[in-house]
C-alpha cells in the first residue's frame, strides 16, 4: 500500500466519527537508524506510561511484501522487563506521528531488549478487509477432523488430549522473529486445572497465566492507544481472555496486537477492557498479569498484522450450566459462557473441557478416582438436542498414560461429541446452551464380561433362547445372570451369532464388521450416530444373522443373491464397499450400575 493511499484511508477513518482525533502517521521509508521514538503501554494499574524506543533498522520482506521495524527499548521498566507478553500492540510514535505497534521479539532469552514493530500502514489495511467481510465469510467444515472426534466419542480412540491440540510447530531459534505471546488470563482456575490448561494451551502457542476474574472495582480503562484490550473466550464463574494493547482508535473502531491471534480472518469474539495488575519480569519471558474487565464490543478481524475491533454490540455466547453433587449429597453449581466462533471449532471444545475439569476440581477439592454419572444435554440453535447422559468409571487403564479417571473420561467424551458436530462439513451449526450435571459415585464402577453361553445350539423362528453371562465387577466376586431372548418369528437363515458386550467393545466389534456404520456421510447421519450411541452403563445382547453382504459408506446390503455379491465385492478396490458376514436382527439393552467392558459371541443354528 503506497503512502498516498494510506493517508487517504487515514483521513477517511479519522473523519468518520465525531469522537475521532486525527492521527498522523510516519511511513517506513522515512525512518532512519538512530531515531529516538516513544512507545506507550501500561506496566501496572491504569496509567499509560511512555518509554523510549530507538530505531535500529527496517527488515524488508519480513513476510512477503511485509516489513518489520527493528527497535531497541530504553527506559528502566522497559529494559528491565524486555519483550513482554501483553505488550503486543503498544503504539510507537516519532514526534507524535504513529509508526506502528510493538509485536515481535527475536530471541526466547534476550539479553538485549530488541523488538519488532509492525508498521501502522500495514495494520490500517485491516479496515479495508472489514469492508470485504461478507465476501470472505464462508462455512468451512472438515470431514477428517469430524471423523477424528467421532472416533473419540465412539470409543475407537482414547479420550486423551491429542484430538484437541494441533501438531506443535518447531520452536523458534535465536535470531528468528516470533510474535510476542498473548498472555491468556485464566480466572477462577484451581492449581491442578491451571497446570493442565497451561500445558494444553501451549500446544496452541498460547501462554496461560493465572489471574482473578474481573471485578466492579477493576473494570479496565477505556480502549485507547496504550491501553489493554482483551479477547474474551470464556466468561462467568471461570474467565479466559487473551490480553494485548490498543494501537490505534478511530471512532468506535480499534486496532491492536500488531500480529495475529489465530490469524482466522473475519471473526466474532467478545472484546473487553482489561486491568493490568502487574508486569512480571522474568529472564525466561516477562508477562503482564491482568484481569478481564467490561465487555464493550466485538473483535471482527484477526489478521497477520493485528486485530480489529468495534465498540458496540457484543456477539452471542453459549451459556453453560454445570453442577456437581458429591457422595454425601452436597451440590455445587457453576455458570459460564463460551464463545461461538466458528473458525475455532476445535479450540472451543478444548476450552469447554478445561472449564468442566476445573469445575470438578473446585467442587471436589481433589482430582480423585471416583466414578461420575453424567446427565445433561447440548442444544443447537434450531432446538435440536444432543443427550449427554452416561456413566464414567473412576479408573480406566490406558495405553498412552497410566490411567484415565472419570474426570478426563467424561469431559473428553462430552467435548469430542460437541467437536464432531461443530466440525461437520455439511452445515454450519451453533450450540445455544449446554447443561451438564455430574454426580460422584464412590469407587470404580466397572465390570468385565468373563463368560457367555446359551441353553441351545439349535433354534427355530419364534423359540425362546436363554442367554447366560458372567460379569466381574471391579474388586468383587463374579456375578452370573440370565436373559431370555425370543428369536424373531420372521427370521430366515441358517446361522445366528449371539453377541454380548459393553458399549465401547461392541462398537469396536461392529466397526470391524461394518465400517460404514459409524461413518457420517451427512449431518443427519452424524446426529443419528451421536443420538443413538450406546451408554457405558448398559449390557447389550444382539442376535446377528450370519449371511454375506456388503457395507457401503451409506448402507448395509445383507442377503445378496449369489449373482450380485461377487460384482459388488469386486468393486471394493474402487469404491468404499466392504464385505460383511452378518447384521443385527435384534438388540436388547440391559441397564447396569457400572460400565460393562468386553464383548463375547457364540453361534447357534437355525432350523
Amino acid at each position: 500500500m503506497n503512502r498516498l493511499f494510506v493517508r487517504l484511508l487515514l483521513f477517511f477513518l479519522t473523519t468518520a466519527g465525531s469522537a475521532s482525533i486525527a492521527q498522523e502517521i510516519m511511513p517506513v521509508d522515512e525512518l532512519k537508524p538512530g531515531m529516538m521514538a516513544t512507545a506507550k503501554t501500561i506496566f501496572e494499574g491504569s496509567e499509560i506510561e511512555e518509554f523510549g524506543v530507538e530505531i535500529v533498522d527496517v527488515m524488508h520482506n519480513f513476510y512477503p511484501k511485509r516489513d518489520v521495524i527493528i527497535v531497541r527499548l530504553h527506559g528502566e521498566k522497559a529494559e528491565f522487563a524486555g519483550p513482554t507478553a501483553g505488550m503486543s500492540g503498544s503504539p510507537v510514535y516519532f514526534e507524535d506521528k504513529l509508526i506502528g505497534a510493538l509485536a515481535y521479539s527475536f530471541s526466547s532469552f534476550p539479553k538485549d531488549p530488541i523488538m519488532g514493530v509492525t508498521p501502522i500502514s500495514e495494520m490500517l489495511e485491516i479496515f479495508g478487509r472489514e469492508q470485504q467481510r461478507e465476501q470472505e465469510l464462508a462455512f468451512e467444515g472438515n470431514a477428517e477432523v469430524m471423523e477424528r472426534y467421532l472416533d473419540v466419542a465412539m470409543g475407537f480412540s482414547l479420550h486423551d488430549w491429542s484430538a484437541f491440540t494441533p501438531n506443535q510447530g518447531p520452536a523458534s531459534s535465536a535470531g528468528t522473529a516470533q510474535s510476542l505471546p498473548l498472555p491468556l488470563s485464566l480466572g477462577g482456575f484451581g492449581k491442578t486445572s491451571f497446570e493442565m490448561a497451561q500445558s494444553q494451551l501451549a500446544q496452541w502457542h498460547l501462554q496461560a497465566v493465572s489471574s482473578g476474574s474481573g471485578s466492579a472495582t477493576a473494570e479496565g480503562i477505556e480502549l485507547a492507544p496504550g491501553a489493554p484490550i482483551a479477547a474474551v473466550l470464556l466468561s462467568g464463574d471461570f474467565d479466559i481472555a487473551a490480553t494485548g494493547t490498543v494501537t490505534y482508535r478511530s471512532g468506535n473502531r480499534v486496532l491492536g496486537f500488531g500480529h495475529p491471534f489465530f490469524d482466522n480472518g473475519p471473526i466474532e469474539l467478545p472484546m473487553a477492557q482489561a486491568h493490568i495488575l502487574v508486569t512480571l519480569a522474568n529472564s525466561l519471558g516477562s508477562s503482564k498479569l491482568s484481569s478481564t474487565g467490561k465487555i464493550t464490543g466485538t473483535l471482527r478481524q484477526d489478521r497477520t498484522t493485528g486485530v480489529m475491533g468495534e465498540i458496540g454490540p457484543v456477539p452471542d455466547m453459549t451459556s453453560v450450566e454445570m453442577s456437581y453433587r458429591s457422595e454425601n449429597g452436597d451440590s455445587t453449581d457453576f455458570n459460564f459462557s463460551i464463545i461461538q466462533e466458528k473458525t475455532l471449532s476445535s479450540f472451543v471444545p478444548l476450552l469447554l473441557r478445561l472449564a468442566l475439569i476445573n469445575g470438578l476440581e473446585s467442587a471436589r477439592l481433589s482430582t480423585g478416582f471416583n466414578s461420575l454419572k453424567v446427565s445433561g444435554y447440548a442444544k443447537l440453535e434450531d432446538n435440536t438436542v444432543l443427550n449427554l447422559d452416561n456413566l464414567y468409571p473412576g479408573y480406566q487403564p490406558s495405553s498412552s498414560f497410566s490411567f484415565l479417571n472419570g474426570v478426563l473420561h467424561s469431559t473428553g467424551d462430552i467435548a469430542s461429541r460437541l467437536a464432531a458436530v461443530t466440525n461437520n462439513p455439511y452445515k454450519p451449526v451453533t450450540f445455544s446452551d449446554i447443561k451438564v450435571d455430574f454426580v460422584s459415585l464412590p469407587g470404580r464402577k466397572s465390570a468385565v464380561l468373563e463368560e457367555l453361553w446359551v441353553d441351545k445350539t439349535e433354534v427355530e423362528a419364534g423359540d425362546t433362547l436363554e442367554v447366560t453371562y458372567t460379569l466381574r465387577p471391579y474388586l468383587s466376586e463374579p456375578i452370573t445372570e440370565k436373559q431370555s431372548v425370543v428369536i424373531p418369528p420372521s427370521i430366515n437363515g441358517r446361522l445366528l451369532s449371539v453377541v454380548v458386550g459393553g458399549a465401547t467393545a461392541l462398537n469396536t466389534y461392529e466397526r470391524r464388521l461394518s465400517p460404514g456404520k459409524f461413518h457420517a456421510t451427512s449431518f443427519d447421519k452424524l446426529m443419528s450416530i451421536l443420538k443413538t450411541s450406546r451408554r457405558n452403563d448398559r449390557l447389550f445382547i444382539q442376535l446377528r444373522l450370519v449371511d454375506r453382504g456388503v457395507a457401503t459408506e451409506k448402507d448395509e446390503l445383507p442377503g445378496l443373491p449369489p449373482s450380485v455379491y461377487p460384482v459388488l465385492t469386486y468393486r471394493n478396490s474402487r469404491d468404499e464397499t466392504t464385505p460383511i458376514r452378518d447384521w443385527v436382527v435384534q438388540e436388547l439393552e440391559i441397564p447396569k450400575p457400572y460400565m460393562v467392558e468386553g464383548v463375547q459371541a457364540v453361534r447357534i443354528r437355525l432350523r
